[in-house]
């Protein structure tokens, strides 16, 4: 059976470490190969960022949120091609 891949999307440090333990702390997800492409203060939280080239060819793929349209543009290239692609909402104040 194939491993399925995930890739997992944030700028703000605040979604990204939503991300971070989500993406391991959550069991349904242990079956994924993970990518993880942070930018801005977020790419600090993980020792190998991966490069995100506008290719989307993954089984799944979770975005943090943000003020910026990093996110927004990823959503909206998995949703043209038709790849899950969740959300996570991070609370701040």
């Amino acid at each position: 059976m194939k491993t399925k891949s995930l890739a997992l999307f944030a700028t703000d440090v605040g979604g990204a470490v939503q991300l971070l333990y989500f993406a391991t702390d959550f069991p349904k997800l242990n079956k994924y190969k993970k990518k993880f492409f942070f930018k801005g203060d977020s790419k600090y939280l993980i020792k190998k960022n991966s490069t995100f080239n506008n290719n989307i060819s993954f089984d799944l793929v979770i975005c943090a949120t943000s003020m910026n349209d990093y996110e927004k543009k990823v959503i909206n290239l998995a949703t043209k091609k038709k790849i899950e692609n969740w959300v996570i909402l991070d609370n701040w104040t």
